[in-house]
């Protein structure tokens, strides 16, 4: 992509993202000078257009500390991110080892970013509020329409679709893990398959926007906090009391049976 920029009142250019960085070292133009791409007839400001802004960041070019707002630019990669932002492998593979603990914790930090930064309420119990599905699902919903990421990367649908999909599933996991045992042993391994991975089909589809806008917007993971920790570990440790339970019933049923 090569940009057309502003300079005392003229249109010059176009030049590279590498020939602003030059621009912007010789003191000729600042975050705050316009530039228009060639596809695209419209002028923004350097620190708006997120190419420019991602390239700077990874090129390493050192901007000059006399300018408060450029020097803060620097630590681009240390913004907070939009949302609950981490890699793709932490979501899967916590959500498998914790017994879909971690998909609660996923809605929680989702529910407390939409809570306490965008709305501004304070006071507020993620207990009370998850007990009306109609507020879990406006957590999906609000992700899809948020105006930040929709900045870098358009929302392709409304996800409250993919929040009552998570519910239903998530509750009719629950349902299968308590009285499935009435069924016949297939039936009830196969419910409970079924049940426990398609939430975490619905997170994927939610995880992949966030992270996409996130990442062109040049924001960091979020940061593993001590409450992720302890749901990991209580996850953990649930998965291997109910692994035990259910090899112990098998163990039993097979010195039965010979």
């Amino acid at each position: 992509m090569r940009y057309f920029y502003s300079y005392e009142g003229r249109t010059l250019g176009p030049v590279s993202p590498d020939g602003i960085m030059d621009l912007i070292l010789c003191d000729k133009l600042d975050m705050d000078s316009y530039v228009m791409a060639v596809n695209e007839p419209r002028w923004l400001k350097i620190r708006d257009v997120p190419e420019l802004v991602r390239h700077l960041h990874e090129s390493g070019t050192r901007i000059p500390a006399s300018d408060i707002d450029i020097e803060g630019f620097r630590a681009l990669g240390d913004e907070e991110p939009i949302y609950f932002h981490i890699p793709m492998s932490r979501l899967v593979f916590s959500y498998l080892f914790t017994l879909g603990f971690y998909g609660v914790y996923w809605l929680f930090k989702n529910w407390s970013f939409l809570r306490y930064k965008r709305k501004g309420k304070t006071g507020t119990s993620f207990l009370r509020d998850s007990g009306n599905p109609l507020l879990i699902v406006n957590v999906f919903s609000q992700i899809s329409y948020d105006r930040e990421l929709n900045s870098a990367a358009r929302s392709e649908r409304d996800f409250a679709f993919y929040g009552w999909m998570w519910l239903i599933f998530y509750w009719l996991c629950i349902f299968f893990f308590l009285f499935g045992s009435k069924l016949s042993p297939g039936i009830h391994w196969l419910m409970q398959t079924v049940t426990y991975l398609i939430p975490l089909w619905f997170l994927v589809k939610v995880q992949r926007y966030v992270n996409q806008a996130n990442s062109k917007l040049g924001r960091r993971y979020s940061t593993v906090e001590s409450g992720e920790r302890l749901v990991k570990v209580v996850g953990v440790i649930s998965l291997l009391i109910w692994l035990f339970s259910v090899f112990g019933k098998g163990f039993g049923l097979f010195r039965l049976l010979f």
